[in-house]
């Protein structure tokens, strides 16, 4: 089988400053008239990310590949570098590939990053060995801007350099790694705080109006308008309606009457 083409080939050489992202990019041709699956895997996951770290390569196409080293671990390695000079990094990269089936392939590309990786994994798991082709690279660390002044330029290996300000030639972020999304994120958790602020201070204004309607009903209700009750100013003056005397009323001065009936005769004699 053809080998695939790596750009860089040997050495894959990252650039590590204090104000610039510490990434590269490896770039995979498929000269072959053969569909590819690979898969990148390296010696220390905890100090990069690979994007894509697996994927699909066409007849006569390529793919791109961001590396980039997390932004704590670039922290540490400054730290080290600054105190014990040059560091000869042996962190490598494995390139793992396949060819597949027309089908395979059409079947693969339908489905999620997530899927792919697992069905790209399964597969290689039942090729023999000799079906796979593997790519070693090394990594290469190339120092820019220490804050030490007295280091020199590095051994004849070139695993260590010090140079001037590459700010002109800074890598740009590569769109979709993380060092790229990085400020949409910051930016949207921005709109999505402001905007959970805004639906806090409705849900109060919500609620105190609620409340204050509930304060007007109850005062409404107690000020009911009644047919014996009229208010004028500061008084409250009974009003009876014709026939609607209270029952007690009407016997006490039912029996005032006859008592006065009674005693009439009686102080006439």
């Amino acid at each position: 089988m053809t080998d695939l083409t790596f750009t860089p080939e040997e050495t894959l050489t990252i650039r590590v400053s204090e104000g610039h992202p510490a990434q590269t990019t490896l770039r995979i041709g498929n000269p072959t008239a053969e569909n590819v699956a690979f898969k990148v895997k390296t010696t220390t996951p905890e100090r990069y990310l690979v994007k894509p770290n697996h994927g699909l390569i066409r007849d006569g196409c390529n793919a791109e590949i961001a590396i980039i080293i997390v932004h704590a671990k670039k922290k540490d390695i400054l730290t080290k570098a600054t105190i014990n000079g040059p560091i000869n990094c042996s962190d490598k990269f494995l390139v793992q590939s396949a060819t597949i089936e027309s089908a395979v392939m059409d079947d693969l590309e339908s489905k999620t990053s997530h899927e792919l990786a697992d069905a790209i994994t399964r597969l290689f798991g039942k090729k023999e060995k000799k079906e796979l082709r593997a790519k070693k690279i090394p990594v290469e660390l190339l120092f820019v801007d220490l804050p030490s002044d007295d280091m020199n330029l590095g051994d004849e290996k070139g695993r260590f350099f010090l140079q001037k300000s590459l700010e002109a030639t800074a890598p740009v972020p590569i769109p979709g790694t993380p060092e790229a999304m990085f400020p949409e994120i910051v930016a949207l958790r921005k709109k999505y705080d402001d905007l959970v602020a805004f639906t806090v201070n409705l849900t109060a204004e919500r609620d105190s109006l609620s409340a204050d309607l509930a304060v007007a009903n109850s005062s409404l209700q107690g000020q009911s308008y009644n047919p014996r009750i009229s208010a004028k100013s500061d008084n409250v003056e009974l009003l009876y309606k014709p026939g609607s005397y209270p029952l007690l009323l009407v016997i006490t001065l039912g029996l005032l009457f006859s008592l006065i009936g009674w005693c009439i005769p009686q102080l006439i004699k």
